[in-house]
C-alpha cells in the first residue's frame, strides 16, 4: 500500500484505501497507565492485580514502569464498535479489578492515561 502526497493510503489500483469494519465491530488496542500512589508496587499486589485483570479481560498484559511512583501499564485487545466503546470497556474492567482486590485507593484512578487505536495502527500508542 502506498500513500498519496496528502498522506492518505491508497490501494494498488490508486483508490483511497478503506478499512472494512465488520458488523461486530473492529479490534482495538487499549493502553491504560495507572500511577500507584504508595511508591513501589509490591510483587504480591502486582500478581493479585494481574490475576483479577486476567480473569475479566482475556489477553490483558500488565507491566510496571518504575518512576518516583510506579506506573502500571495495562494493554488489552478488544472488539468494539467504536474506539470510545473499547476504552470504556477496558477502563471499567480495570475499575472492577481494582475494587475487587481492594487496591482502588492505592492508584490514581481519576488520573489514568487512556490510549486507544485500531489494532492495525496499534504501534501509534506504544512507547518508542
Amino acid at each position: 500500500m502506498s500513500r498519496r502526497a496528502s498522506g492518505i493510503p491508497i490501494d494498488p489500483d490508486g483508490r483511497p484505501f478503506r478499512v472494512r469494519i465488520d458488523p461486530g465491530g473492529r479490534s482495538y488496542r487499549v493502553r491504560i497507565d495507572l500511577i500507584y500512589l504508595m511508591g513501589t508496587l509490591p510483587a504480591d499486589e502486582r500478581e493479585a492485580l494481574r490475576g483479577a485483570l486476567q480473569s475479566n479481560t482475556p489477553g490483558v498484559s500488565l507491566s510496571v514502569v518504575p518512576h518516583p511512583y510506579d506506573v502500571v501499564v495495562l494493554t488489552a485487545t478488544v472488539r468494539a464498535d467504536h474506539s470510545l466503546d473499547a476504552i470504556a470497556d477496558v477502563s471499567s474492567r480495570v475499575d472492577r479489578a481494582l475494587l475487587g482486590t481492594g487496591f482502588f485507593e492505592a492508584f490514581d484512578a481519576t488520573g489514568r492515561a487512556l490510549r486507544v487505536a485500531p489494532l492495525e495502527y496499534a504501534s501509534a500508542i506504544d512507547d518508542p
